[in-house]
């Protein structure tokens, strides 16, 4: 199982109403476990809405290349007045924690 995997499985109980593409083609499935069977593909992208961060985030994972795209919604204060300094300071832990997700084998109940 690849890390790119690794990283939407990981991500995805943080994402109310999960939309995940494959290679922009929606993915059909029905329990998270699934998500680790997705296919070899050039990029993999889940949307939704973060409590987290209390905003919409889209994030693609891309293969065989060592980053992630994000794209986070600008409704609330916090990402609506922001900088590239200030985004950076916002995302670090949601951002870092997916990474540590990449890395570790997904626990099959959470």
């Amino acid at each position: 199982m690849g890390k790119l995997i690794q990283g939407v499985r990981g991500v995805y109980p943080y994402i109310e109403d999960a939309e995940v593409r494959v290679d922009s083609e929606p993915l059909r499935f029905s329990a998270p476990e699934d998500l680790l069977a997705i296919p070899e593909a050039s990029s993999v992208m889940i949307r939704g809405m973060s409590p987290i961060l209390k905003a919409p985030i889209m994030l693609t994972f891309f293969n065989q290349k060592p980053f992630i795209n994000v794209a986070i919604g600008r409704v609330n204060e916090e990402f609506q007045t922001t900088d590239y300094e200030k985004f950076n300071k916002s995302m670090r832990q949601f951002m870092d924690s997916i990474e540590i997700m990449m890395h570790l084998t997904p626990k099959e109940d959470s």
